[in-house]
């Protein structure tokens, strides 16, 4: 294949792969090879064995669009497959950590797949329903809940059960039921069903339940009120809504709000403002929630990671320790 019709043959299988919300997958070794090339180049790239994308997919923002496009390429190449854990809420529509985009993960218990891989993590339960959701077998959405919050720490699992509250896709109640139901002698099923304790549907994006979920692992007091409304003190019938907000027992109330870079550079963010015009709002809004005697905690979304960072941060600004934390 010379060099300028396989260029031009990439471009028609790559087009037609976007238009079907699939990743590509090569019908021929000579195109295999090929893309291959283009990977090394790094004008191509890989998210799966077997499956190319365009290379300005791989930046940061797009990672969950294209681990959907893989489940769904992945469910057409093998539809006896059924996706579970983060893999199935991503078909769900929930909202899942970079982190548990990879690997992808399926319930077959009679397979002879490996347990676990780079790329494939096989569950040998079976799934207790199977629905089709985004043009894919899943597991039902209480089994789908419970193996992502078995698969991972408190603070990665509750961005995608929060979701699912937002989205009015299940109870709170209904979740711990099924965990008290299911969930026996599993591994990690504690802070699973601590998980589900604090779903909170209010909760607006992942970096705030995120948040939220390191405070529950740190044995700290989580905020007693999300997405709380406080009246401007120099604007009658003006309010702010804020992240979150503590009610202390010595009648002091802390104000959290989680900051992400996210605000500062996507346009439907910044809605047609210059990052100053941002920065200047956001300083006359906390100096007037100050001006009601609440102290305004920022915490970066960026930092929850570093050792010590929210220990120090919550202490400093005095909410107290209610427990040993979940791990």
């Amino acid at each position: 294949m010379k060099h300028t019709a396989c260029g031009e043959e990439l471009e028609r299988l790559f087009k037609e792969s976007e238009e079907r919300r699939r990743c590509l997958y090569p019908n021929s070794r000579s195109v295999e090879k090929a893309l291959l090339r283009r990977v090394e180049a790094k004008e191509v790239y890989s998210p799966y064995p077997g499956l190319f994308e365009r290379s300005c997919w791989s930046a940061q923002e797009y990672r969950r669009l294209v681990a959907t496009r893989v489940v769904k390429t992945l469910a057409e190449l093998h539809p006896e497959w059924v996706f579970t854990s983060f893999s199935a809420a991503l078909m769900y529509g929930l909202w899942v950590p970079y982190s548990r985009l990879n690997p992808i993960r399926i319930c077959a218990p009679n397979a002879s797949y490996r347990r676990r891989s780079k790329h494939l993590w096989v569950s040998r339960l079976a799934p207790t329903d199977v629905h089709l959701e985004g043009e894919a077998n899943v597991t039902g959405l209480c089994q789908t809940l419970l193996e992502s919050a078995l698969d991972a720490p408190v603070h990665l699992a509750l961005p995608t059960i929060d979701s699912a509250l937002r989205y009015l896709l299940i109870s709170r109640e209904d979740l711990l039921e099924y965990a008290q139901r299911e969930g026996y002698r599993r591994r990690g099923i504690g802070r699973a069903r601590a998980a589900f304790a604090h779903a909170d549907g209010e909760s607006e994006n992942g970096g705030e339940s995120m948040v939220r979920g390191m405070i529950i692992e740190l044995g700290f007091m989580p905020p007693t009120m999300l997405q709380a409304e406080l009246p401007d003190p120099l604007n009658q019938g003006h309010v702010y809504r804020v992240d979150m907000l503590w009610e202390l027992d010595d009648g002091r109330c802390v104000i959290g709000e989680v900051d992400g870079a996210r605000k500062y550079k996507d346009a439907d963010c910044l809605k047609g403002k210059t990052i100053q015009d941002v920065l200047v709002e956001e300083r006359q809004r906390e100096s007037r929630l100050t001006a009601l005697g609440m102290p305004v905690m920022r915490i970066l979304v960026r930092q929850i990671f570093e050792p010590g960072y929210m220990e120090s941060l919550l202490e400093a600004f005095g909410i107290p320790r209610i427990g040993p934390g979940v791990r």
